[in-house]
């Protein structure tokens, strides 16, 4: 039911907004079906997503 109103992009715009003025220079993230969402707020696809690599952490050692 909350689908629609924009809460999503108010969400992802003030996380945005909180850690501008942190220096961090750059945001990554993950999502299935929320492309247009984070687009609004600036948000860009990767331009070589091929060269990117994770790490779970909550799985290290257990390799």
């Amino acid at each position: 039911s909350a689908r629609g109103h924009g809460l999503g992009t108010r969400l992802a715009a003030a996380v945005r907004d909180h850690l501008a003025p942190t220096g961090i220079r750059r945001l990554t993230l993950a999502t299935d079906d929320a492309h247009g969402v984070y687009e609004k707020v600036g948000f860009k696809p990767l331009r070589n997503p091929e060269k990117w690599m994770y790490l779970r952490l909550d799985v290290v050692g257990s390799v």
